[in-house]
């Protein structure tokens, strides 16, 4: 019985911690979405895409990781490439803009 409440608790923990970094994987995930942009240019979406992947594991802590499958992080990748191409629909450009920039707008 007592194995069973320390799962329940160990499970609940994680949820916790998967759903509260959610918004701040976003956030990083369109960061790098937008250097990847930057630096890898248009038509280039299988590098980019690998790009985002290998940095944002550079940058993630080992707990997350854990939390995320291959499935979340592409879901995630995904959604901020939709976000980024909304952003640049209306300024049609990335030049002159920080990733800060884009993150506040989509943020807001």
């Amino acid at each position: 019985m007592i194995v069973v409440a320390i799962i329940v608790v160990i499970l609940f923990v994680a949820i916790m911690i998967k759903t509260n970094h959610r918004d701040i994987l976003n956030k990083i995930v369109l960061s790098l979405v937008v250097q990847a942009e930057k630096t890898l240019g248009s038509k280039t979406g299988e590098l980019k895409y690998a790009y985002v992947v290998d940095k944002l594991y550079d940058r993630l802590p080992c707990i997350i990781k854990m939390l995320y499958t291959k499935n979340d992080i592409h879901n995630i990748i995904e959604s901020q490439v939709i976000k980024l191409n909304e952003i640049i629909k209306e300024d049609t450009t990335l030049s002159g803009y920080d990733d800060e920039v884009y993150i506040k707008k989509i943020s807001e």
